[in-house]
């Protein structure tokens, strides 16, 4: 898994200059933090923490541990103003639905 922090111009540098997708449209640039989760280009988790500055940084430091099950995120100040969760595209892990019976990505091998 990685982690990218920091402030919008130098996120939105970085993700294009590692060709990663752009900042999506939601949580776009609303708030003074935007908080998203995509696939990096291994298929590695990629979380992205992207601030209008460093209070806006410090303020996410109490409420963002309480949304663990969020795909995005946005923030004014530590108040959260909207969160989302992404579709799943795919079954990541293989479900056991009856003895002898698994369905899934890559069940049986």
């Amino acid at each position: 898994p990685v982690l990218l922090i920091g402030v919008h111009v130098d996120v939105d540098a970085a993700l294009a200059a590692a060709k990663l997708p752009p900042r999506p449209p939601d949580p776009g640039n609303r708030g003074t933090a935007q908080l998203w989760t995509l696939a990096g280009k291994t298929g590695a988790p990629l979380a992205v923490i992207s601030a209008r500055d460093a209070s806006a940084l410090r303020a996410l430091l109490r409420p963002l541990p309480h949304y663990g099950s969020q795909s995005w995120l946005v923030f004014d100040g530590s108040r959260a103003l909207e969160r989302g969760v992404w579709p799943m595209l795919d079954q990541p892990v293989p479900v056991n639905l009856s003895p002898g019976r698994v369905v899934g990505k890559n069940a049986g091998s």
